[in-house]
């Protein structure tokens, strides 16, 4: 079918517009801007912001002062949207091992349907390529396994094959599988000291301190216990424990 008039006219300004006809990369759940505004004659002030990538609906405050110190507060929202989208659907994290599925989703706002080539990507390398024809939306999914910790960028997208695209790109990170520990060995060098570090069987990395104050040590464990991720109720008490001591 024939898009309306207006319809034309929003792709054909999304194609011809950088910040909008390309793989979407920027997400964040919010958007601070401290613009030093000041209204004109009639009231009025502008300013430009980017917004991230993420199709939301955004919230905006406003407050405001006149020459006489009395105040006021503002509100909009702003509808962040495209006529024709393609959105990724991904978990926060994969084990080194896991197999999940990854999500596309193509959302259609011109009440027509329209034909498009999709495709998911691994670190810009195809994983699947696709056909599709969404009159509102149509979601799609591929199979995806991961055997190394390394983090990754998955990418779901849309070409119309006009100039048109759309899509996200995201990252994926990816944890060892498996316990983490953590082996060490003091020396203490007197003079002249010769000494052999062995690999050890699944080492994963390893780090050689060379001190002439044991504090730095100490400094060292403290800010590792600051920065310990993980906080169940007997955790948290350990680590406070630590810290107090």
């Amino acid at each position: 079918g024939k898009l309306r008039e207006h319809e034309k006219e929003a792709i054909e300004a999304l194609k011809n517009d950088p910040n909008s006809n390309r793989i979407r990369k920027n997400f964040r759940d919010y958007g601070f801007w401290v613009p030093n505004a000041v209204t004109n004659k009639d009231g009025i002030a502008r300013f430009e912001v980017i917004f991230p990538d993420n199709i939301t609906m955004w919230k905006t405050i406003v407050p405001a002062m006149d020459g006489n110190k009395q105040t006021g507060i503002g509100y909009a929202q702003t509808k962040s949207y495209k006529p024709l989208s393609a959105n990724l659907g991904i978990p926060n994290f994969l084990v080194a091992g896991d197999s999940v599925k990854l999500i596309g989703k193509l959302l259609n706002y011109t009440d027509d349907p329209i034909k498009v080539n999709t495709y998911f990507n691994l670190n810009g390398k195809s994983l699947y390529n696709g056909t599709q024809e969404p009159k509102s939306f149509k979601i799609e999914n591929y199979s995806f396994s991961h055997h190394t910790a390394e983090e990754v960028k998955i990418t779901y997208g849309l070409d119309k094959g006009d100039g048109y695209v759309d899509g996200e790109e995201r990252k994926l990170k990816v944890k060892i599988n498996g316990v983490k520990t953590t082996t060490g060995t003091s020396y203490d060098l007197v003079n002249d000291t010769s000494f052999t570090i062995s690999a050890g069987d699944g080492l994963v990395s390893r780090t050689l301190y060379i001190t002439n104050d044991p504090l730095d040590l100490v400094r060292k464990e403290l800010e590792d216990l600051k920065n310990y991720s993980y906080g169940c109720n007997e955790q948290t008490a350990s680590k406070l424990k630590a810290l107090l001591l």
